[in-house]
C-alpha cells in the first residue's frame, strides 16, 4: 500500500477507469470469464462466488447487479471498489458490506487539502519574494498525519472488501487489475518520448520560462543554472514505488490469509521531499526574478497545484493545462 500522492492517485484512475470501461459500453456487465477465474479454488460452493446464480425480481426477470458510487481518494480501495463494480455481484449481504466501505469515505479523506495548503502557501512566500520554510514545517507535519490516517483507514477498508468477498471473485479481481497495470505501462512505454538528457531538460524548461515570465538572456542563464537536474529521476522512483505497493497488494488479495496492514507502503514522511526541493529551487529563483515576473510565477502555481516540481501539476509543468512553464511527465 502506498500514501495517497498524485503519482499514485493517477495510476489508480487509470485502473479505475480501465476497469469501468466495460460496464459503460453495455447495459449489463459481463460476468466474470472461466479464463479469469481459472486460477481459484476448485471446491467452491456455488452461491459464494461471481458465479452465484443471479435472483429474479417479482416479475420473473433477472435483477440486474448494483452499482455503487465510489470513492475518488481512497487510494487502493478506490481502485479496488472500480473492479469490482465490473463483476456481476448480485449478492445483497456482500453489496450492503462494500456499500458501507464506499460511503465511509469522505471528500476530506487523503491528503489533498494538506497538499494544496502546502502549494498555496508556498504560492504566497513566491509573490511576496522570500520563501521562508519555517512557515512550512508545522504544514508538512499536517501532511504527513493526515497520510498516516488515511493509511489506517485504507487497512480497515482493503481487510473489509477482502472479507466481503469470495475467492473466486477476488481472484478474478487481482487479474483484472493487474493486467491493467500490465498494460498501462506498455502504453507509457510506447507513447512516452525520449525527453534527452538532464541537461536537456533544464535547458528547455528555463527556455519556456523565459518565454512566459519574459526573462532576459542573464536571467535565462541563471535560472537554468539553479533548475534540478534530478526531478525525474525522483518522478520515476515514485511511480516504481507505487507500481510495486500495487502489484505486491494485488498478489496478496488473490491468496488467502489476505492482511492489509502487513503491506508495503509508502513512508507518509516522504510525501515531504518534493514540496522541500519546491521551496530551495524557488529560494534560489526569486532573487532572479524582477517582482512583475514573481507575479507571473505565482499565479501560474495557482493553477498547477502539485508536489513535483517539474511534473505535470508542479509550476515548471508542461505547457497547456497542466501549467505554462516546463517538461511534465510526458503520460497520457
Amino acid at each position: 500500500m502506498t500514501s495517497t500522492s498524485p503519482r499514485f492517485v493517477a495510476l489508480v484512475a487509470l485502473l479505475s477507469v480501465a476497469a469501468c470501461k466495460s460496464q459503460e459500453s453495455q447495459g449489463t456487465p459481463p460476468a466474470p470469464s472461466a479464463a479469469s477465474t481459472a486460477s481459484a479454488a476448485p471446491s467452491t460452493p456455488a452461491n459464494d462466488d461471481a458465479s452465484a446464480a443471479a435472483p429474479t425480481d417479482g416479475g420473473g426477470a433477472e435483477a440486474q447487479a448494483p452499482k455503487r458510487a465510489i470513492p475518488r481518494n481512497a487510494g487502493h480501495v478506490t481502485m479496488i471498489l472500480s473492479a469490482i463494480n465490473s463483476l456481476d455481484l448480485r449478492d445483497p449481504e456482500k453489496n450492503q458490506k462494500l456499500d458501507a466501505i464506499a460511503k465511509s469515505f469522505t471528500e476530506t479523506d487523503g491528503t489533498r487539502d494538506e497538499g494544496r495548503k502546502i502549494h498555496d502557501e508556498l504560492s504566497t512566500q513566491v509573490k511576496a519574494g522570500k520563501i521562508e520554510t519555517a512557515k512550512l514545517e508545522p504544514l508538512y507535519a499536517e501532511l504527513e498525519k493526515a497520510a498516516k490516517e488515511a493509511h489506517d483507514k485504507e487497512v480497515v477498508a482493503l481487510d473489509g472488501i477482502y472479507a466481503a468477498l469470495g475467492p473466486i471473485e477476488r481472484t478474478t479481481i487481482a487479474n483484472q487489475l493487474q493486467q491493467k497495470l500490465t498494460n498501462r505501462d506498455a502504453h507509457l512505454a510506447k507513447a512516452r518520448p525520449d525527453a534527452g538528457s538532464p541537461a536537456d531538460e533544464k535547458k528547455q524548461v528555463a527556455e519556456r520560462m523565459a518565454k512566459n515570465l519574459g526573462l532576459d538572456e542573464a536571467q535565462q542563464k541563471k535560472v537554468e543554472a539553479v533548475l534540478p537536474s534530478n526531478e525525474r529521476q525522483r518522478m520515476e522512483a515514485d511511480r516504481e514505488e507505487d507500481k510495486k505497493n500495487t502489484t505486491a497488494l494485488l498478489a496478496a488479495f488473490a491468496k488467502d490469509g489476505f492482511s492489509a496492514k502487513t503491506l508495503p507502503y509508502r513512508d507518509p514522511k516522504k510525501l515531504r521531499v518534493p514540496f522541500q526541493e519546491q521551496a530551495k529551487v524557488f529560494a534560489q529563483l526569486l532573487p532572479i526574478l524582477k517582482p512583475e515576473q514573481r507575479e507571473k510565477l505565482a499565479a501560474s502555481m495557482t493553477h498547477a497545484r502539485g508536489p513535483h516540481f517539474g511534473g505535470p501539476r508542479g509550476p515548471m509543468g508542461k505547457p497547456g493545462p497542466h501549467g505554462p512553464h516546463g517538461w511534465g511527465d510526458h503520460e497520457p
